[in-house]
């Protein structure tokens, strides 16, 4: 099926979820805050650093419930030198438009590099918290420490891993997609509380129930952060305009109706640059940041452009365990071809010791047996293997050094060496942090697996919890942090194992 352009914008505007980029109109004269409640009820969150700036966010969202004028609302924002504010460097005024959920994206600059910031925010008679936010190196840098989250299920337990981030000294946190969730459990630990998202207004009421948990709050307030999505942001097992339904269930046109309203709310709560802005119902997601001349950050989109999973059946369209001759088809992709192209010119331009990968998958294979028989999880890179190829192939040429490759959805931890073929020499190591709080695959299952997977180093799939990387110019380290009971929203967390990197040479060592 071809997919004409004209026609989804034409959808899009039906719908109202055009944005900024394709409405129009006199704008409406902007308004002080006069309500009496708290409108800060979402919290505080800052990312995307640079050497010079950030983007500091929030949302309106008043506390009492009742709704905001259809008008842009002045929002008053500080950036000071020290928690109390008497050193204020940056300020300025926001207008939180209705059209994008009454959110607030303002990117702070000229601030000198390599430096922490308090910051926040005022409207009418009220004030935010503060949260803290850095800038990175210009040049230098001996040391950049991580943590990597990932699919967090509100339903399926409390937040005490954020509550364990929040205490530690990072640099960045790198959210790595599945922010929230879409689906109702039948028995949750805690409930959503309205159904099944499927328009706009339905993805900011989830995203709002996310954004009040208090201890994603403070992880939020305490440090910058980086993400990219996957497809519990939109719906399960999601892959380009195709929802995981029966062939022609759901004509790629309707779907792009959700896609797109899901896009805009995602935008409208995480701290993005405006040119991440939706336009005609697509994200311009994929991005690179550089932190002096110690990393680079390639941040992948695994969604948005991939082909359809294959080995589909008539009543699922989505990721399953198979074998079919579909899967190894030559010319499919995962990144599409504009984003793979961006990525093979952005290695060979890389001189940092460390090139980071950041994405929302396990990129290295992982061969399942099934009645004896080779089975392949289809919806992550085992159901695109040529286009992981091509990756791996671009890695071998570019002259770069033994990337870092970081992912999540598969709630487990994973240590890997990524081979250029099953007896191939190790071009990069991959580190896939565990989930948030969203429950694990089978520890026994996997772990009956693992002689058929020698590039696996380590595995560990029964606890809940984040991932530390901490680099420096000849070394790295990666601690795995799990929560005893995801249950208890005070949970103690505790390291679970740690590892040691070298620079510039794949693979991992316990440490």
């Amino acid at each position: 099926m071809t997919h004409d352009p004209r026609r989804r914008r034409f959808l899009l505007a039906a719908a109202g979820l055009c944005g900024l980029g394709l409405s129009g109109g006199v704008a409406a004269r902007p308004q002080r805050y006069a309500g009496r409640a708290d409108p800060f009820t979402l919290g505080v969150a800052s990312g995307e650093p640079a050497a010079d700036g950030f983007v500091i966010w929030t949302r309106l969202l008043p506390e009492d419930g009742a709704p905001l004028p259809p008008v842009p609302i002045e929002v008053d924002w500080e950036v000071a030198g020290d928690d109390h504010f008497r050193r204020v460097l940056r300020r300025g005024t926001a207008h939180a438009l209705p059209e994008w959920g009454h959110s607030v994206h303002v990117e702070v600059s000229g601030l000198p590099p390599g430096r922490s910031y308090a910051y926040r925010f005022s409207a009418g008679a009220m004030r935010s918290r503060s949260g803290w936010s850095r800038t990175l190196p210009v040049t230098g840098g001996e040391r950049l420490r991580l943590a990597l989250a990932s699919c967090q299920h509100y339903e399926d337990g409390y937040y005490a891993a954020y509550r364990h981030m929040a205490g530690q000294d990072l640099d960045l946190v790198l959210h790595l997609g599945d922010y929230l969730y879409e689906s109702n459990l039948k028995a949750p630990v805690r409930a959503h509380g309205h159904p099944e998202p499927v328009d706009l207004d339905g993805y900011r009421r989830r995203h709002a129930v996310y954004k009040r948990d208090p201890d994603l709050q403070r992880a939020h307030a305490r440090h910058p952060w980086m993400g990219v999505w996957d497809d519990h942001d939109v719906t399960n097992d999601y892959a380009g305009l195709w929802p995981p339904t029966a062939f022609g269930a759901t004509p790629p046109e309707r779907f792009a109706l959700r896609r797109a309203a899901a896009y805009q709310a995602w935008y409208e709560h995480m701290p993005l640059r405006r040119g991440a802005r939706p336009v005609a119902g697509g994200m311009p997601l994929f991005r690179s940041c550089r932190v002096g001349d110690l990393a680079t950050l390639h941040l992948l989109d695994t969604r948005q452009y991939r082909d359809r999973q294959p080995c589909a059946t008539e009543t699922w369209g989505g990721g399953r365990n198979a074998a079919c001759r579909e899967r190894t088809r030559a010319g499919r992709t995962m990144l599409g071809a504009v984003q793979e192209r961006w990525l093979a010119g952005r290695l060979r331009e890389d001189s940092g010791v460390w090139p980071l990968l950041v994405q929302s998958l396990m990129l290295a294979p992982f061969e399942r047996r099934q009645d004896g028989e080779a089975r392949w999880w289809t919806d992550g890179w085992d159901g695109y293997p040529a286009a992981r190829g091509r990756l791996l192939a671009d890695i071998a040429t570019s002259g770069v050094g033994a990337p870092l490759v970081f992912g999540g959805d598969i709630h487990s931890w994973w240590a890997s060496e990524l081979r250029d073929g099953p007896e191939g020499r190790a071009l990069a190591t991959e580190i896939v942090t565990t989930s948030i709080s969203s429950r694990g695959v089978p520890y026994a299952a996997f772990a009956a697996d693992l002689p058929h997977n020698p590039h696996v180093h380590a595995f560990e799939s029964r606890q809940r919890g984040y991932t530390c990387c901490t680099l420096t110019r000849r070394e790295g380290r990666v601690e795995w942090f799990g929560v005893a009971d995801v249950r208890d929203p005070a949970s103690p967390v505790v390291r679970v194992r740690s590892f040691a990197l070298e620079a510039g040479r794949a693979g991992v060592t316990d440490a």
